[in-house]
């Protein structure tokens, strides 16, 4: 008979235990989602990040280019004016 409570108390004690188990395994399936949803999200900003640099280069390009022909329009533009 005492085998029996025994046996009945490790019954109680282990499925106390495996519900313990199922309930961190669906904590972890939560965070494993939402951080799934954070790398996805991470490496989207990245690209943008990259994208935003690459035409903030091409922008200086080009000022670059257009400071350089106001220069030269200035001096030419200076020449005419001196010759007059």
């Amino acid at each position: 008979m005492a085998e029996e409570n025994d046996d009945h108390d490790l019954l109680i004690a282990l499925n106390s235990k495996v519900d313990t188990i199922l309930l961190r395994y669906t904590e972890i399936e939560k965070v494993e989602t939402r951080v799934r949803s954070l790398e996805i999200f991470d490496g989207g900003y990245k690209e943008n990040i990259s994208t935003i640099k690459s035409e903030i280069e091409k922008l200086r390009s080009i000022n670059t280019i257009w400071s350089a022909a106001n220069t030269l329009g200035g001096i030419i533009l200076a020449v005419i004016i001196g010759k007059h």
